[in-house]
């Protein structure tokens, strides 16, 4: 399978990031660095999404698509804080943005979703079954339920968001394909907010 290339992408970021003359040079420092390393961990992120797809590596692979999200959680709160030089402290301090609030309301994971959905439907979706591969709990007996064949009936392989999967012929290839709708779902709405940030 032929992955979707995203490095020209996101280093268009960068170039944009450099251009970017309406801010005063410590917010523009700020605010480059937080993009650079933001787009530097977001390319990593990605390369190490489709090693993993290629070695069948699905289990970590997915869990690669929830940090993705995460990476636009935090540009998400970039965006949205008015006080840009507060976020970028709390940033550069490495504290936990939960503790940054908007009209009283914390910064959490459950809020920058609800944010974020609005504008990207189905990014909770996807960051929900994220969470299902990554925490161990009961959860993951439902992901990999192989049913007991009866004669002339096909094995049937639970997976990915519930999906089953009939054919195992094609399993891995419907399942990669599975996981690069989203993630490449993902990859686009983290460049929207790259994109936005820059703006601001």
């Amino acid at each position: 399978m032929e992955f979707k290339k995203y490095g020209s992408k996101f280093v268009s970021v960068l170039d944009a990031v450099t251009e970017t003359t309406h801010l005063v040079p410590s917010e523009y420092n700020m605010r480059r660095s937080f993009t650079i390393t933001t787009v530097i961990a977001a390319l990593e992120v990605y390369e190490g999404f489709k090693v993993l797809c290629q070695a069948k590596n699905y289990l970590c692979a997915i869990q690669l698509i929830r940090v993705q999200i995460d990476n636009c959680l935090m540009v998400y709160a970039s965006v949205i804080m008015k006080n840009q030089k507060t976020f970028f402290d709390h940033y550069e301090r490495g504290t936990d943005i939960n503790k940054l609030k908007i009209e009283g309301k914390p910064l959490t994971t459950n809020f920058l979703l609800t944010g974020l959905e609005e504008r990207y439907n189905g990014l909770t979706c996807i960051y929900r079954e994220g969470c299902k591969w990554i925490h161990p709990t009961s959860k993951r007996a439902d992901i990999f339920c192989i049913n007991s064949p009866t004669p002339n009936t096909p094995v049937s392989i639970l997976g990915y968001k519930g999906k089953e999967y009939m054919d195992s012929n094609r399993l891995a290839e419907e399942l990669i394909e599975d996981l690069c709708t989203d993630m490449y779902y993902v990859n686009d709405v983290l460049l929207d907010l790259l994109y936005e940030g820059i703006k601001l």
